[in-house]
């Protein structure tokens, strides 16, 4: 037995492969836990199992989505910063994750900018502005035109105080120079349902869960995200296209990050492997029907993402004089 341990080494040394190379190279050694700050079978819950599941043959191990859904995405991400840092525990974290979070609370268990190391940016969920079937609105020009004349008249659905679709609430009414109301809801869906309701009068949300509503009539999608218009809705502008492509519920990416202390090969292996799916054709028509737009690439350039979305979050939490809970 103690010959056999003192001989392996001896023998990788032999061959000219490093001990501790040849165990990296063993990555990974046990299926993979992806922590999901969502609920499941959310649009988001979707793009990624469905990631996990074509990453399993090309990494050898299967991939098991761990939903954490709430409080602003934080359990979720804590939970992920403080697995070991082996590469056995990946996190697929949004803007409020790894952006908003630090700006809205005091106190957070984990630090957005140290515990975490960028891997890949993933996708970014196609938006838009949504109105209630009832609005008597058949565009965002005319949305424009009945919040201007009628202030704090319109509500808008959101998460609550601060977060995206609020600051993008805020955002809206000062570059529309009027006033706009906040109703808030406990997750995506209760919105949804109430603006169908007539509950609400409008929001912002990712297409994805509104095309069976859209073709009800119960909601009108009057402007997306995204760098051109979509088929499903070709007479909705682009936020770009209606000066509004600041929105910040625009900026609503994930990416998939893990723990700072993870070593060099383990980043580079996943992010290879991560980029090639999003550049495979299947992969792609996938991410169309859930109406996302891929944008995979190297940790590098998740980092600027992240970067630039806090610098401009920031800004706006300054502008607005929001201080932190």
């Amino acid at each position: 037995m103690v010959r056999r341990i003192r001989f392996a080494p001896l023998l990788l040394l032999a061959l000219g492969l490093p001990y501790h190379a040849a165990a990296q190279q063993a990555y990974p050694a046990r299926p993979i836990r992806v922590v999901l700050p969502q609920a499941p079978g959310a649009g988001i819950d979707l793009v990624v199992r469905r990631m996990s599941d074509d990453l399993m043959p090309r990494l050898g191990q299967p991939l098991l989505v761990e939903n954490r859904a709430g409080g602003n995405s934080v359990p979720g991400a804590d939970a992920c910063a403080k697995a070991a840092p082996d590469g056995h525990t990946l996190c697929a974290l949004n803007v409020d994750a790894l952006a908003i979070n630090s700006f809205l609370f005091a106190k957070l268990p984990y630090d957005p900018v140290k515990d975490f190391r960028p891997i890949s940016s993933l996708f970014t969920i196609l938006g838009g502005i949504l109105a209630r079937g009832s609005l008597p609105v058949n565009n965002i020009r005319e949305l424009q035109a009945l919040a201007v004349a009628k202030p704090g008249s319109l509500n808008v659905g959101t998460l609550g105080p601060n977060t995206i679709n609020d600051l993008s609430r805020q955002w809206l009414a000062d570059h529309w120079k009027t006033s706009l109301a906040s109703i808030p809801y406990k997750g995506g869906p209760p919105i949804l349902a109430a603006l169908a309701a007539g509950e609400i009068d409008m929001t912002y949300q990712g297409v994805y869960v509104a095309l069976g509503l859209a073709k009800a009539n119960k909601v009108k999608v009057l402007a997306v995200s995204g760098t051109k218009r979509l088929p499903q809705f070709p007479d909705a502008p682009t936020l770009l296209e209606i000066g509004a492509n600041d929105l910040p519920s625009a900026r609503a990416w994930w990416g998939v990050v893990t723990q700072s202390a993870v070593s060099d090969a383990i980043v580079r292996r996943l992010n290879t492997e991560i980029v090639r799916l999003y550049r495979e054709p299947a992969f792609l028509e996938f991410l169309a029907s859930q109406v996302t737009e891929g944008n995979a690439g190297t940790p590098e350039q998740f980092e600027a993402i992240i970067g630039d979305t806090r610098e401009k979050v920031g800004q706006l939490f300054k502008r607005y004089n929001i201080e932190k809970q």
